[in-house]
């Protein structure tokens, strides 16, 4: 005797349903049962978590990383600090005010002309903090930079947020978010 095979739909709620099971016996039901708990429990993991040595390890790779950065920066070394960046179609970036987010090409001539248009830059990462998931890396710090423009001598404080990838052994940026940071007086 063949049975009906139940049709799973979602609700507008988004609650999963099975129809015609009223024909299958308490055997099929069961199975039906099972083999959805096993596939909801399927697409759960546990998180790719580093050994103590690898996240130290890792963690001074970024750090270093991002000393790299500032450094290609401020010798307005564009095609090492470009090497530094994950660029392609999964690369992002959120600068401080009010542009939305840019794509690779967009962020990557807005770095180039903004420093083209400055000197005497120099950059510090205060209250760095740096956490490792696997092949990824989130650097979380308020960047203090220091120039000279047109305006005559700036400082400022952004709020920075750096997502690191590891591409072929190498740290690159794969997102960038920058927000102004402002101290209470």
């Amino acid at each position: 005797m063949k049975h009906p095979v139940p049709t799973v739909f979602t609700h507008p709620v988004g609650t999963a349903t099975a129809e015609n099971t009223s024909t299958a016996g308490p055997r099929q039901r069961s199975a039906w049962g099972l083999a959805v708990v096993i596939a909801v429990a399927g697409c759960s993991s546990a998180p790719t978590l580093n050994s103590p040595a690898e996240s130290a390890v890792g963690s001074a790779q970024i750090q270093n990383r991002l000393n790299e950065i500032f450094d290609a920066a401020a010798k307005k070394d564009l095609p090492r600090l470009d090497s530094y960046h994950y660029y392609g179609p999964k690369f992002s970036k959120f600068p401080a005010g009010p542009v939305g987010r840019q794509d690779a090409a967009i962020a990557r001539q807005g770095e180039h002309d903004g420093l083209g248009a400055i000197s005497a830059l120099t950059m510090q990462a205060e209250d760095l903090k740096i956490d490792r998931f696997g092949d990824v890396g989130i650097a979380t710090f308020i960047l203090h930079s220091r120039f000279e423009a047109s305006a005559g001598q700036l400082e400022r404080k952004e709020r920075a947020t750096l997502v690191f990838v590891k591409d072929h052994g190498a740290w690159k940026i794969a997102h960038e978010h920058f927000s102004p940071f402002k101290v209470k007086p």
